[in-house]
């Protein structure tokens, strides 16, 4: 188990055919209370979420308030109902349990970060509910709630670069860093009227999806030395950043068309599971996209997999599949052929190694 920026090795949680999938170690997960918060059908949910969507803050802030939100952050209090950790304690005060709760908002050592912008909170009601009651009680000013999730990821950071023993910024610093980040995300976004003219597409290089949707790009990538093949998926917003990554193992197909076919059905998938609703999926399959495009391939041999690939995408606000080149697909290439390493999978949100990274570094810099 490997703990930085949120990713895990789940080897050991299977459906009932005995394969792993990030659906089943979330089910597991569910299944042992680690998601407590109600998400319920009621219409003040649904405009809970709404609003969290609709926050002028980066995807991967909003991903994190989100996951926050359902309890899904790797607290000790969570690791421990996981038998990761063998005590629950804050490391910053030493005395409390540290739940998501006390881990971003309550602990005595960070209520320094808070006191300036959210001391009109009521701290005995706050206390009464979880961290999900709070967003919800903030969520009538959208204004506030952005720089609420923006500090509060910032907490989250400083909390997991300390526990690494990695330099970071200062508790006390951390209200002026968050602020400064959010501007400076704000000024790169709200520019409708000096707007460039738009570039013309240079065919082959990765492009960021339009603001509020998530670009997925995925990839497959057959294994010579074995009878297996990997799998890379990563999910990034309009900024370019990493919102969530994986790399999974898989027995390796009769072809390469079916490899990328399955890896289309990935995506789709582990979107789902993180909770995108707006999705441009890419590969650089172009029989695949056309496939999945015109919705043929219907009558072969895996006609049912383009059909159940649509069935599960047609949950989506919006989604389209959308074709590039090899160099257009770097990251997700790369990821599958680290699928060689997982045992079976392996999944990053908002973070990837640096052997990753330095693709992702590339596509950026291009824009």
């Amino acid at each position: 188990m490997e703990e930085r920026g949120l990713y895990y090795l789940f080897g050991f949680l299977h459906d009932y055919e005995g394969v792993y999938t990030v659906k089943s170690g979330y089910k597991a997960w569910e299944e042992e209370n680690l998601v407590e918060a109600s998400v319920s059908n009621s219409v003040a949910t649904r405009d809970l979420w709404s609003g969290i969507w609709k926050l002028k803050c980066p995807g991967k802030i909003k991903h994190f308030l989100w996951r926050a939100c359902t309890n899904c952050l790797p607290t000790k209090a969570n690791l421990l109902k996981r038998k990761v950790v063998t005590d629950s304690l804050c490391h910053r005060c030493g005395r409390c349990e540290e739940t998501t709760m006390h881990a971003l908002w309550s602990c005595e050592a960070i209520k320094l970060v808070w006191c300036n912008d959210f001391s009109w909170v009521n701290q005995f009601e706050a206390a009464q509910g979880d961290f999900l009651d709070l967003v919800g009680h903030l969520m009538s000013r959208p204004h506030v709630l952005e720089l609420f999730a923006t500090i509060a990821w910032h907490i989250w950071l400083h909390r997991n670069k300390t526990r690494l023993g990695e330099h970071t910024v200062p508790l006390g610093m951390i209200r002026d860093a968050a602020c400064k980040f959010l501007q400076i995300f704000k000024q790169s976004h709200d520019y409708p009227s000096s707007r460039k003219p738009t570039q013309p597409r240079r065919r082959g290089r990765w492009m960021p999806p339009n603001q509020g949707e998530y670009k997925i790009n995925f990839d497959g990538a057959m294994f010579n030395e074995s009878e297996e093949a990997g799998i890379g998926v990563v999910v990034r917003d309009s900024s370019g950043q990493v919102i969530a990554a994986l790399a999974e193992k898989v027995a390796k197909p009769c072809n390469s068309e079916l490899l990328e076919l399955l890896a289309a059905r990935r995506a789709v998938f582990f979107s789902t599971e993180i909770g995108v609703h707006q999705a441009i999926f890419e590969g650089d399959s172009e029989t695949i996209i056309k496939a999945l495009q015109r919705r043929t391939l219907f009558s072969s041999s895996f006609g049912h997999l383009v059909q159940e690939t649509l069935y599960h995408a047609s949950a989506f606000r919006s989604f389209s599949f959308s074709h590039t080149l090899r160099q257009g697909n770097t990251v997700a290439h790369a990821l599958a052929q680290k699928a060689r390493l997982s045992f079976p999978l392996l999944v990053w949100m908002e973070y990837v190694p640096p052997d990753i990274d330095m693709f992702v570094s590339a596509d950026l810099a291009v824009h």
